[in-house]
């Protein structure tokens, strides 16, 4: 390995759409989730639509 590299251009009929994240979507369950996917979930929902969770009862 030299360090350069090399760029390959993307095949368009092998990509797929997503669909728009929700705010239902960004919702948190510290019970259900753990703590690593709830860090890339607030990660990746910033900065719109925002992670969120409920706390207490």
């Amino acid at each position: 390995m030299d360090g350069r590299i090399e760029s390959e251009p993307q095949d368009d009929s092998l990509a797929t759409a997503a669909g728009k994240v929700t705010v239902e979507e960004a919702h948190l369950d510290p019970l259900r989730h753990r703590v690593a996917a709830i860090d890339r979930a607030v990660r990746a929902f910033d900065p719109a639509p925002g992670a969120w969770c409920l706390l207490g009862d």
